[in-house]
């Protein structure tokens, strides 16, 4: 079975200031559409989902192709670039609907990671495929992984008992979840912002049934099982967080300095 990959291309209301530094003009509508390497950064992401033969077609929301036109099966879904994730998600529901192929799920990726690889790509759907009885799947990459590759990232970190983990740019969201929990997944995915795990520890902490597991996350003895249990317990969702060894998975443009770090890997990594 080939699966629909959802691309999500946003811009925040206001510009952040390393975008400011790095196009003090506005020429560019949004940084996934910045250069790097004779393409834009998103045509890095969209190209290597395209290497997978596991992929149906690549569905973009917040561009249009008037933004930039990218060969192959690319479709866009009309949506503004600055709705929020919840509104994208549900278009892209409605979208596929109406193209035939909708699944009880998507996989989704941001425009912004161009040094993920089609090899990570792969294992993640084979586990989505593998698992179709989860409502949410969440990619991590081990903090050593991504210090060792570009040290100071200043990611947010989920310090745990067996491991500290990088939240990565793949996921998957069962359609359930998405008509259930649209304005939780947008308090969620700003956590990478935020750098830190406390906002949606704090939100998970008003459903007492996750209480005992974010007790022993808080004295330092939860190990990753314990926080994919109290998710499951706050949300009633089944979920799993697999691990992976790609840096370029865990690697946005969110902070001073990434777009540079980002260069240099894509260069050394795909060049």
């Amino acid at each position: 079975m080939k699966i629909p990959i959802l691309i999500f291309a946003g811009r925040d209301e206001e510009k952040r200031e390393f975008l400011k530094e790095l196009d003090p003009e506005g020429k560019y509508k949004a940084k996934m559409l910045f250069p790097m390497h004779g393409k834009t950064v998103i045509e890095w992401v969209v190209e290597e989902f395209q290497k997978s033969p596991m992929v149906e077609a690549i569905y973009i929301l917040g561009l249009t192709k008037e933004d930039i036109d990218i060969k192959g099966n690319v479709h866009y879904v009309p949506i503004g670039l600055k709705s929020t994730l919840a509104e994208k998600f549900n278009a892209c529901l409605d979208y596929l609907e109406q193209q035939g192929k909708f699944n009880d799920f998507v996989i989704f990726c941001s425009s912004d990671c161009p040094g993920i690889k089609v090899k990570t790509i792969e294992s993640f759907i084979n586990f989505v495929q593998e698992n179709k009885e989860l409502d949410f799947i969440i990619s991590l990459i081990t903090a050593e992984t991504i210090e060792e590759v570009f040290p100071d990232s200043g990611r947010g970190l989920a310090i745990l008992k067996d491991i500290n983990a990088i939240q990565g740019e793949l996921m998957m969201i069962s359609s359930k979840a998405i008509k259930k929990y649209g304005h939780v997944i947008d308090s969620f995915m700003r956590l990478r912002k935020k750098r830190s795990l406390g906002p949606f520890l704090r939100y998970i902490a008003r459903r007492p049934l996750a209480w005992s597991k974010l007790i022993k996350i808080a004295r330092g003895k939860g190990t990753i099982d314990d926080a994919i249990i109290a998710f499951r317990r706050a949300f009633r969702l089944n979920a799993a967080a697999p691990i992976y060894d790609d840096p370029g998975l865990g690697l946005d443009m969110d902070l001073p300095g990434d777009y540079e770090r980002l260069k240099d890997y894509v260069k050394k990594t795909k060049m």
